[in-house]
């Protein structure tokens, strides 16, 4: 007669729950999405208070902070578009035809602030959470901490 085991399914008692890794997406989309709007609403603003009243150092003068625009460009559709495909619904009929895309530009000074403000925004959560979660209890790939060393009453 065989002996065989068999094997019991992994144990799902210590994993996070799947909807943390949709509310850790959304939060990272809209901490980057919030970041470029407030530098880029910051920088306009900065800007037009500036033009007012020049308060910035002799670098920027009264131009502000300079930005820089990089254009990508137009794309001309080889044939008008009249119909937009819309999956599940049908195609989408426009009103007037679509004929090119563009002009395409990025702003590099708000994309590189972003990138700064977000970092600082993802780390500055990070830390909020790690004060407010405060494990205490070990989880299945959690080392356990080294043992303390007692000390010992010397004897007289």
């Amino acid at each position: 007669m065989r002996s065989y085991k068999v094997q019991q399914p992994p144990s799902t008692r210590g994993q996070l729950n799947p909807i943390w890794r949709g509310i850790g997406f959304v939060l990272m989309v809209v901490l980057t999405l919030g970041s470029y709007f407030g530098v880029s609403g910051a920088i306009k603003a900065i800007n037009a208070a500036n033009q007012a009243k020049v308060f910035l150092p002799a670098p920027f003068g009264a131009q502000g902070i300079p930005t820089l625009n990089i254009d990508l460009g137009t794309y001309q559709f080889p044939r008008p578009v009249t119909q937009w495909p819309v999956p599940g619904y049908g195609p989408f009929t426009l009103s007037e035809p679509l004929r090119q895309v563009g002009p395409v530009s990025i702003e590099i000074t708000s994309l590189a602030l972003t990138v700064l403000v977000s970092l600082i925004a993802y780390g500055t959560l990070s830390l909020v959470w790690g004060i407010v979660a405060n494990p205490t209890q070990l989880g299945p790939q959690d080392a356990p901490p080294p043992p303390r060393k007692r000390r010992t009453k010397l004897a007289r």
